[in-house]
């Protein structure tokens, strides 16, 4: 019997507590965010996204006018 007045008493506890704790974990979201998640996400978008290396693609030159470039042709 005094099993289950002890989980009673916890169970009231915590239910008591929820909304604190709702409270504590919105206000320290952003703060946990910043110092743990985005890092970590950083490494993985390190690891697993490469920049993509030019391959394929036509070099420019320095003197090369494309279009929109307001070269004239002229002298």
């Amino acid at each position: 019997m005094r099993w289950v007045v002890e989980f009673g008493t916890a169970y009231a506890i915590v239910k008591a507590l929820l909304p604190l704790r709702i409270l504590v974990s919105v206000w320290g979201a952003p703060w946990f965010a910043r110092w743990t998640v985005i890092p970590i996400s950083n490494v993985f978008k390190r690891l697993f996204l490469r920049k993509s290396s030019g391959r394929g693609r036509m070099k420019q030159t320095a003197n090369a006018g494309g279009a929109g470039s307001n070269k004239t042709g002229g002298p």
